[in-house]
């Protein structure tokens, strides 16, 4: 990634925080599927760096209180993206041998920004709640979503988020 893409990155992020229509135009630009590409090129959740805690951001910037955003994302596919990011938080590392604590606290920062998005679908009272919740138990997300909730891979503040929130909400589906 060059400094320009990065730069336009952070723009992005900046520009979709509080607008809707800026949300709804930049995610029918193929902003999603951009998105997605760009994280896996810069390592997913697992080897990622700074730009795909920016990715995340953006999405959840595309993603908040936007159900038209919600709905192109939902029927576009992008949901199966979602569990690709989730099965890579939760693959064991290939090497037997421990992984530096920056790299630790990286994947959880990913992680949870990976998981904050997934919960922007499921706001209680929302009318695409249930479509969401069936959309994610198809998809694979919930058995994620388990995993990383037993795995003793991830901190309290990780596996917490998953209890409390994700599993409270999928629960009703």
């Amino acid at each position: 990634m060059t400094w320009f893409d990065a730069e336009a990155l952070v723009l992005l992020i900046a520009l979709t925080y509080s607008s809707g229509e800026l949300q709804k135009l930049v995610a029918f630009e193929n902003a999603f599927e951009r998105t997605f590409s760009l994280i896996k090129a810069e390592g997913s959740i697992s080897q990622g760096s700074e730009v795909v805690e920016d990715c995340l951001s953006l999405l959840a910037n595309l993603l908040r209180l936007n159900v038209s955003n919600q709905s192109y994302f939902r029927e576009t596919g992008c949901v199966k993206n979602l569990t690709a990011l989730l099965l890579d938080a939760t693959r064991a590392p290939e090497e037997e041998a421990e992984l530096p604590v920056w790299t630790v606290a990286r994947i959880e920062k990913n992680l949870w920004g990976l998981l904050s998005i997934i919960q922007l679908f499921l706001a209680r009272g929302s009318i695409s709640t249930p479509v969401n919740q069936t959309t994610f138990w198809q998809n694979g997300i919930m058995e994620q979503v388990l995993r990383i909730a037993f795995s003793r891979n991830f901190s309290a503040k990780v596996t917490s988020k998953v209890c409390y929130a994700l599993l409270h909400e999928m629960s009703d589906c």
